[in-house]
């Protein structure tokens, strides 16, 4: 998988520094980084192929070499199916124990990036489609570290953000970089993307007027309604009180006060705790 990453404020010498780092960053959840490129201001990073293809299109049905279109303006993608058929949210991700297990997985991936690298990794992008899953269907987060070698404006980054994604503070005039609980706001979407089926932006919120994904479930959980939100397709599939709790944990992570966010060390203890044990 090739990852093209437009411009940056990063001399050449620099990019290629950073990116030698990235690629001893190892951990059984982060996909890793194999190679790189530079040509002229394109930084061109080489990750290993992730054979069952990411998240988001598992999850919204979308054909395993595709991006959604929020994605093109940052990332080239090569289409390459080679016969692999899309699984797609009729296949693996019907059962609540997988969905759990990503959730773990990337919470497990962050939660090195913040306290097991020195200094701590911001990861600055975390979404559906940078959560892949490998050939033995583990989950892996990619692009891990890329956003600093376009560099640190916090406007750039703003702008580069997916829709739905984007931590409140951002908008506030004092922020001015991101930090891990920005990571943990966008990891609380995702949690939500596997618990709910649906997308943080432009979907249909029953029974609301809402216009995102996280308000429609933190309005739910507020009222102690979480059950509403639970994705039909799992809902048989594991005890509702474990995926009420998970809805819960994004509760936490998606706080308008980045202060009150768990740490990812945290959120993995959280999510162990709601471990199902029932087989995948």
């Amino acid at each position: 998988v090739k990852v093209l990453v437009h411009g940056s404020t990063l001399t050449d010498q620099e990019a290629a520094r950073e990116l030698e780092y990235l690629g001893r960053i190892k951990h059984p959840n982060l996909v890793p980084l194999t190679g790189y490129c530079l040509a002229g201001d394109q930084r061109i990073a080489i990750y290993d192929y992730m054979e069952n293809g990411n998240f988001q299109n598992l999850l919204h049905d979308l054909p395993l070499g595709v991006q959604a279109t929020e994605d093109w303006s940052n990332d080239t993608w090569v289409e390459d199916n080679n016969g692999i058929q899309n699984v797609g949210s009729e296949g693996l991700l019907t059962t609540w124990a997988f969905r759990h297990k990503i959730a773990l997985g990337t919470a497990r991936a962050l939660a090195f990036l913040h306290h097991g690298c020195s200094p701590p990794i911001i990861h600055r992008d975390v979404k559906a489609s940078s959560v892949y899953l490998d050939l033995n269907l583990e989950p892996r987060l990619s692009d891990f570290g890329l956003a600093k070698i376009f560099g640190t404006d916090l406007e750039d980054e703003i702008a580069r953000s997916s829709p739905g994604y984007v931590p409140p503070e951002f908008s506030q005039p004092e922020c001015h970089a991101s930090t891990p609980k920005s990571d943990i706001y966008c990891f609380g979407v995702v949690l939500f993307e596997l618990i709910t089926g649906r997308k943080p932006i432009g979907d249909d919120y029953p029974e609301e007027q809402e216009t995102n994904l996280v308000s429609w479930v933190r309005g739910l959980v507020r009222k102690n309604q979480g059950s509403k939100a639970i994705d039909p397709k799992i809902c048989d599939t594991g005890p509702d009180y474990q995926m009420e709790e998970a809805l819960k944990i994004g509760y936490l992570c998606t706080a308008d006060i980045p202060s009150k966010r768990p740490s990812m060390q945290q959120i993995v203890g959280l999510l162990k705790d709601i471990e199902p044990r029932t087989s995948l």
